[in-house]
């Protein structure tokens, strides 16, 4: 009969622990099954990261060449190490869109600064020297470094035109200046285009 009672509590323990086990097998299936549709909708969105980043690669290539013509060389030359990497099949995918995130986050800055830097443009079909001077994305200016030729880019037209000397030669040269932080920021008139009705 002792025998019989202990035999009994064994059965009983047995039983509890292997219903803990039957409920801990239930919630581990659940899991597989939760880690498998996520392991199937990673594959399903590795497979279509590639498309993704080449039609925003395209979309910021064409951009790049619509917009006005700054930093044109520093540009290209990003578009280029971002395509490089796509290309190569030893970088990682993660790295691959943190490329393309890089140029997206650099452009939309443009939109936001102004900067000025030398370059050499061509003005009435000579090579000049000039100080170019970006306001954002709003306006792009030229003025020669003998301060002679003033000019802007009409983005319209695709080319540089020349300003009246005497109406918007200080005007480039201070906005050349504050973009330097020579001077500090101030209102300064500028030759804008006018805002189009968007579509």
């Amino acid at each position: 009969f002792e025998d019989f009672k202990r035999q009994n509590d064994a059965l009983e323990a047995l039983l509890v622990l292997n219903a803990g086990f039957r409920k801990s097998v239930s919630i581990q299936e659940s899991n597989i099954a939760t880690l498998d549709e996520s392991i199937a909708s990673v594959e399903s969105i590795t497979r279509e990261i590639p498309l993704l980043m080449e039609k925003m690669l395209s979309s910021i290539e064409q951009f790049v060449e619509l917009d006005y013509p700054f930093q044109v060389e520093e540009r290209d030359n990003r578009l280029q190490f971002a395509r490089d990497a796509i290309d190569n099949p030893d970088v990682s995918i993660a790295e691959k869109f943190r490329q393309v995130l890089v140029i997206y986050q650099t452009e939309a800055t443009y939109g936001r600064t102004n900067a000025t830097y030398p370059d050499t443009i061509a003005i009435g079909g000579a090579e000049r020297d000039v100080n170019i001077v970006r306001i954002g994305r709003v306006a792009l200016m030229y003025q020669t470094t003998d301060r002679q030729v003033t000019g802007a880019w009409d983005n319209n037209a695709r080319q540089w035109i020349e300003l009246p000397a005497g109406e918007y030669r200080t005007a480039v040269q201070t906005a050349i200046r504050v973009a330097s932080s020579l001077d500090a920021p101030k209102i300064i008139e500028l030759p804008v285009l006018a805002p189009e009705v968007a579509q």
